[in-house]
């Protein structure tokens, strides 16, 4: 059985989680091996993050992810709401894992794109009040 982070025994391994019980311990308690309770433990972390910051709708997103949304922890570690919302919000659960990377360089690219454009806009905005004086 595969341990994706919406299965029963992920939930009852998360439950069992956020209840203090350490990590090495939960290979002992759940047919797991220690790399996957590391991955449920570090989606946990994602997931308290995620209801602290995000809204309810997007939160439900992470969820239904699960884990999945691993591929976009560096967003979370850079407390990249803005982001990480932007992103959630285009996704269903028929979103592959291959293709959350891609959507972290798309956001990259088009914030880039609009620094871009904010520079231009701020040239020209300074020329024109330099000209009007």
């Amino acid at each position: 059985m595969a341990i994706t982070g919406t299965d029963e025994i992920s939930l009852k391994i998360l439950n069992t989680l956020k209840s203090g019980t350490k990590v090495k311990d939960i290979p002992t308690m759940f047919p797991v091996s220690l790399d996957n309770a590391k991955r449920l433990s570090r989606y946990s972390r994602i997931l308290e993050k995620a209801e602290e910051n995000l809204h309810l709708q997007i939160f439900e997103k992470v969820r239904l992810l699960g884990l999945k949304v691993l591929h976009l922890a560096p967003l979370f570690k850079q407390e990249d709401w803005e982001g990480l919302t932007e992103i959630l919000s285009t996704i269903t659960e028929k979103t592959k894992r291959e293709e959350l990377p891609l959507l972290i360089t798309a956001l990259k690219e088009k914030r880039e794109r609009i620094g871009e454009f904010q520079k231009d806009v701020n040239s020209k905005r300074e020329y024109l009040q330099k000209r009007e004086k």
